[in-house]
């Protein structure tokens, strides 16, 4: 595998300045996707390793099509979405520099939660208790669309594996929490609790949140139509990847990237693009039927993540 070390082109000021902006075509002088390699910064920091051609893709193109379905638009994925759209009314909160917006609601009243530019993204797998959601879950699609969820199961497994070999210290790290974590909430065979699926979507520049910051975001993308552009780009290093189908690249997600920008005629295309993780949060999760009972017996204000007393991850036989 092609090796390469990379410092960086702006400043850490100047990079975080690019939240939720959209890229343009000059955001990278490293375009990779004619042979895998991997990018370390000059501190010896993982970048990204990017195999070409990692799982067939045929088993890559039946997963788009098992999971395209849980991309529907949605207003919550702030800064990667970048800036709101129009038709709501500023809230006077700001988020990364920008002013957030909020939905009028049917009563004619301001809604209360902050909302971002409608993009086509959903997730699958499952999902950690949050405060609108005081419980540890499956997904809304894993419920409606199990069998969906099942067909691509194979291609999930098969980018687990991928991680695995290319970066293994890793992934161990991501397996030690994986353990922990009840099997109801583990895509089974793999260190993964959660795959967002995204759809024809340019995202803004932004680090991710809420998956394991010891991890790497697992990441694939499956285009089809004639189009170019939408690479997965590291602005502050300035390398971006190319991702065809049967691709995947690992990344440290918790540095700025995004995606450049599409060309070609709308409606003529689709990319669903893929990112494979384990929810920081999920080992405090307990298994599925204790879970039901503790959010049957939770009380008013009690902690989000308050377990029952006395309760600790069993071992894994």
């Amino acid at each position: 595998m092609k090796a390469l070390t990379v410092p960086p082109a702006l400043t850490d000021a100047a990079a975080a300045r690019l939240e939720g902006k959209l890229l343009g075509d000059d955001a990278y002088d490293i375009l990779l996707g004619a042979e895998s390699t991997t990018v370390r910064t000059p501190a010896g920091d993982l970048l990204l390793v990017y195999v070409k051609g990692a799982v067939p893709v045929a088993l890559a193109r039946t997963a788009a099509r098992a999971l395209r379905g849980a991309a529907t638009p949605t207003d919550n994925r702030m800064q990667a979405a970048g800036d709101p759209g129009f038709g709501e009314v500023p809230t006077g909160a700001v988020r990364s520099g920008r002013v957030m917006r909020n939905n009028i609601l049917k009563d004619g009243t301001q809604s209360r939660t902050d909302r971002s530019k409608a993009v086509h993204s959903g997730i699958v797998g499952y999902f950690d208790r949050t405060t609108r959601h005081p419980f540890c879950r499956q997904t809304a699609f894993n419920q409606q669309h199990l069998q969906r969820f099942k067909t691509a199961l194979p291609f999930i497994q098969a980018v687990n594996g991928v991680f695995c070999r290319a970066a293994p210290d890793h992934w161990r790290v991501q397996g030690g929490k994986a353990f922990q974590t009840p099997p109801d909430w583990i895509i089974p065979s793999t260190v993964f609790s959660t795959v967002t699926v995204n759809k024809n979507w340019q995202t803004a520049v932004h680090k991710d949140h809420g998956d394991l910051p010891d991890g790497l975001g697992v990441m694939a993308a499956v285009p089809a139509g004639n189009y170019r552009g939408c690479y997965l780009c590291w602005p502050q290093y300035k390398v971006a990847v190319d991702l065809q189908a049967g691709d995947v690249v690992l990344g440290d997600v918790h540095e700025w990237h995004g995606n450049t920008p599409f060309h070609g005629v709308p409606g003529t295309y689709e990319r669903v693009s893929f990112v494979f993780y384990l929810r920081e949060r999920m080992p405090e999760c307990l298994p599925a039927r204790e879970e039901l009972q503790r959010v049957q017996n939770r009380q008013v204000g009690d902690p989000i993540q308050a377990n029952v007393p006395g309760y600790r991850a069993e071992p894994r036989p």
